[in-house]
């Protein structure tokens, strides 16, 4: 966003517009996705491969190496599960409400079971927040 604003908030402009994908209209309108750069920031900074190829494959685990596929596995369901109750996103952008079947299977869970916890992680946040605000007096 800060460095290519104008090209950006054309795909999320699309993306509204078009009620489609944010990957898709990223992959159209900048030829790159936000997953790309976040996995290639991780690589630049130095931060385990685990990571990086967690971040890169979050839409799709199976994706990543093998041995980052369980955490990219959990990445992608946190991710639904977030969008699913208003923590990530952009406004007005079609949120990610699939989890993906092999992130689920190599999780062992069922895709009502990791879309339930959405009041749990919501409350959990609250307090983490309300935790972390105190710091920074």
């Amino acid at each position: 966003d800060r460095y290519m604003g104008e090209q950006y908030g054309q795909a999320v402009r699309l993306a509204r517009e078009q009620q489609a994908s944010l990957l898709e209209t990223e992959t159209t309108t900048l030829g790159l996705t936000h997953a790309w750069v976040s996995g290639w920031l991780a690589r630049n900074w130095n931060l385990p491969s685990v990571l990086a190829e967690s971040l890169l494959h979050h839409h799709q685990p199976e994706s990543a190496a093998e041995s980052a596929r369980q955490v990219a596995s959990v990445v992608n369901v946190a991710n639904v599960v977030c969008h699913e109750v208003g923590l990530s996103g952009v406004e007005g952008v079609l949120p990610t409400d699939t989890p993906s079947a092999y992130g689920l299977g190599i999780l062992g869970l069922e895709a009502g079971e990791a879309t339930s916890i959405g009041p749990q992680v919501l409350a959990e946040t609250a307090a983490l927040e309300k935790q972390l605000s105190g710091l920074g007096g």
